[in-house]
């Protein structure tokens, strides 16, 4: 992991977040996927004479974030973000893949708007693992490459407060090489606040060819139609947290064009639900 000596970027970086569940009845883990049909993008903006601004589309983003009413506490658990190339003075940044590197901290608070819905703001700070696939060994610049984020949002309910939405937004100013820059990040996406853990009693994992396969087996029927949240990870970019819904005392995800070793995990409020598995992809 090479982080930026003399030439770095200085700010926050390319991510954008959100996750909680329902250990407690004051803590939610929330697993957050973008929404299609709103703004996602980030952009930079470097002096005219470096290329002015270049704004990427954020292909898809997956997250999950846990907070809490009662200590007005709020931490991303979970990251994993595709964004289109950049343009960094004139070169491409290639496919652009942003992860959580380490841990997350940050607060929140919650309130019942006109006695009827949930809506919640939050501020964390965390850093993000940044993998492209251009070359921008000219700026002195290897991938990955580590960001220090500071994020703010807005979280709002729908009627039941199990679903929702999270709008979030941050900017900030840099240097890249003494080059300097201006950058704003936009993320809109849909939540599901992930079942408690007391009902789970194991995870299975296993591939067929490419195709990753992982089955979390419920004690009953008691979190029949909530979601749970699942991560995987393949050692190279870190974990992808994925929503998946229980039917009846089961919930099954299937995952394609998976290879190399898959650890999976159940996250709860406060970590894992069971041992994390794991098993391998040709």
């Amino acid at each position: 992991m090479h982080r930026f000596s003399g030439k770095s970027i200085v700010g926050a970086g390319l991510a954008c977040l959100f996750v909680a569940g329902a250990g407690r009845a004051d803590s939610r883990l929330l697993s957050a996927r973008n929404d299609p049909h709103a703004p996602n993008y980030f952009s930079v903006e470097f002096p005219p004479e470096f290329g002015g601004t270049t704004t990427a589309d954020i292909v898809s983003t997956h997250f999950a974030i846990e907070v809490d009413e009662n200590s007005g506490t709020a931490s991303i658990v979970s990251w994993f973000q595709h964004v289109n190339p950049l343009l960094i003075g004139g070169q491409s940044t290639g496919d652009i893949t942003v992860v959580l590197e380490g841990g997350s901290h940050g607060a929140y608070t919650q309130e019942r708007v006109e006695s009827k819905t949930l809506e919640g703001e939050f501020r964390t700070e965390e850093s993000y693992a940044v993998h492209f696939t251009g070359d921008l060994s000219g700026f002195g610049i290897e991938s990955p490459f580590v960001l220090p984020g500071a994020s703010t949002g807005r979280v709002k309910f729908d009627e039941g407060d199990r679903t929702g939405r999270v709008s979030m937004n941050w900017s900030g100013e840099g240097s890249l090489g003494g080059i300097p820059f201006t950058y704003i990040c936009a993320v809109n996406a849909v939540f599901d606040t992930g079942a408690e853990c007391d009902g789970v009693s194991s995870v299975r994992a296993s591939c067929r060819g490419n195709d990753l396969r992982v089955v979390v087996r419920i004690t009953d029927d008691s979190h029949d139609g909530q979601s749970l949240v699942i991560e995987v990870g393949d050692g190279v970019y870190g974990g992808d947290p994925v929503s998946a819904r229980i039917i009846g005392s089961r919930a099954k995800v299937r995952l394609a064009n998976r290879s190399g070793e898959q650890t999976v995990r159940v996250l709860g409020v406060g970590g894992d639900c069971v041992a994390a598995q794991t098993t391998s992809c040709p």
